[in-house]
């Protein structure tokens, strides 16, 4: 059985552009500390996304699950925090979320599964 082609769904269900915030590397200051880093604002296009239930709510930490969770796909990389990388933000219906997990499907035509958790925060 081979794999199911989910990209064109992505395609059909686009619902962008939705904002996608990225952030640069953070510069160091004079004083050896680290400054916020500037964000890079780009649109993701194609993207489909829902509210998330059930399942999908198990790929946010438990801290977060009591945030609005959103799933989005797009055929294009997200990133999550980790080693010296902030986190992706998504702005989405005019509320911005932080990636938190990011499943590639590249078997079913190159599709990111994105989970998104709900900032307290303004856009950057």
């Amino acid at each position: 059985m081979s794999p199911l082609e989910v990209a064109g769904l992505v395609d059909e269900f686009d619902l962008g552009p939705i904002t996608l915030y990225r952030a640069n590397a953070p510069t160091q200051n004079a004083f050896g500390g680290f400054d916020d880093p500037a964000y890079a604002t780009s649109q993701l296009s194609p993207v489909a996304a829902h509210t998330a239930t059930g399942k999908e709510l198990e790929r946010v930490p438990e801290a977060d699950r009591h945030r609005e969770v959103i799933q989005v796909y797009t055929q294009e990389r997200l990133y999550v925090a980790d080693a010296g990388r902030v986190p992706d933000r998504l702005l989405y219906r005019s509320r911005l979320y932080r990636v938190a997990s990011v499943e590639d499907y590249e078997a079913q035509g190159g599709v990111y599964i994105v989970t998104a958790v709900l900032e307290e925060e303004a856009p950057p």
